[in-house]
């Protein structure tokens, strides 16, 4: 239906005998460009501009793509083209993506560049900073510095007391081996 509408419009158009030099400069620049992801017809003030990336998407559809690569903690955000080898930087989106889009993607930017076996998250749902090993190697008890509760950091769970690690955890088995029979 879209493709017979453009064709509707070509066929209404001047044949290029009835050709003005003053309107060949303005529409030497198109005013609208087809994104690659909704397939759509946009104004090209709409069009993202990344820099080293020329495939033409909308603000809306990369700002989508963004927040689903942040939602499923893809670090490297990627052209949406499969062909295109070009990595999207945070600092192309600050026009165009919420403050919290960005600060999830430079945040999970700057987790990555710590080694897996340095960081540990605080256990508690409602803080999970995130916290580096300074090269304690015995470390048992831990307070995490932003809600400042108590954790054990070789179980990576909030401080089980004066119990070992080894019992808690077969106390935790027991648990979930009872809620499995029920």
């Amino acid at each position: 239906m879209q493709t017979e509408a453009k064709q509707q419009k070509l066929l209404k158009g001047k044949s290029p005998l009835d050709h003005d030099p003053g309107e060949a400069k303005k529409s030497d620049q198109p005013s609208q460009f087809l994104c690659g992801l909704c397939f759509n017809d946009k104004p090209v003030s709409q069009m993202f501009k990344e820099g080293k990336c020329n495939h033409p998407f909308c603000t809306h559809c990369i700002s989508k793509h963004v927040a689903t690569q942040m939602h499923q903690n893809i670090l490297k955000v990627m052209c949406p083209n499969p062909n295109c080898p070009v990595e999207l930087k945070p600092e192309y989106f600050h026009n165009i993506l919420a403050s919290e889009v960005i600060v999830r993607w430079e945040t999970v930017r700057c987790e990555s560049l710590i080694v897996g076996l340095e960081k540990t998250y605080c256990p508690f749902k409602d803080c999970s900073v995130l916290l580096v090993n300074d090269g304690e190697k015995d470390v048992i008890s831990a307070e995490c510095p932003s809600c400042h509760r108590l954790f054990c950091a070789r179980c990576k769970v909030p401080w089980h007391g004066i119990m070992s690690c080894e019992e808690f955890q077969e106390i935790e088995r027991s648990k979930d081996e009872i809620v499995l029979k029920n």
